[in-house]
């Protein structure tokens, strides 16, 4: 799934990606989140604000992955993240 507010549905599902674009409060339990534009929707929010969207993943921990390294490592990984960025 995706969650893109500035793409509209069609964009995502049938012309780009083949999945769905859900807005942020659809969003069910994930394994992981990819953040790949931090977009002010999203940035808005801590990164623990996060956590209530995922199940357990490997080793308790909750993947996030920050393509553009907005959040801090060091704080993400403090807070039980399993974080990377490019």
């Amino acid at each position: 799934m995706a969650c893109d507010p500035y793409l509209s549905r069609h964009d995502v599902e049938e012309e780009g990606f083949g999945v769905a674009n859900l807005p942020i409060e659809k969003v069910g339990k994930v394994d992981g989140i990819i953040l790949t534009v931090p977009h002010r929707e999203f940035v808005a929010h801590k990164l623990g604000d996060f956590s209530r969207f995922y199940r357990n993943g490997p080793r308790g921990r909750k993947v996030f992955v920050d393509i553009k390294g907005y959040y801090n490592a060091r704080e993400a990984k403090k807070s039980g993240f399993m974080y990377v960025s490019l």
